[in-house]
């Protein structure tokens, strides 16, 4: 229901939900909005809850 809501097809979200796929600006964002959260909100709720060995960033 969330992916219809927010305009993300259910393949593209179930792929970011299993970590198969990098997730785009765009869909960060409709899923930001989705959460009525900004995108800051997004990263920083992402970084809070995933631990310290968890990188945004490839190194």
């Amino acid at each position: 229901m969330f992916a219809y809501e927010n305009d993300i097809p259910r393949s593209t979200l179930s792929r970011i939900e299993q970590v198969q796929s990098e997730c785009g600006i765009v869909a960060l964002k409709k899923i930001a909005n989705g959460l009525n959260w900004s995108v800051a909100e997004l990263f920083a709720h992402i970084e809070e809850n995933l631990g310290e060995d968890f990188n945004l960033i490839d190194e």
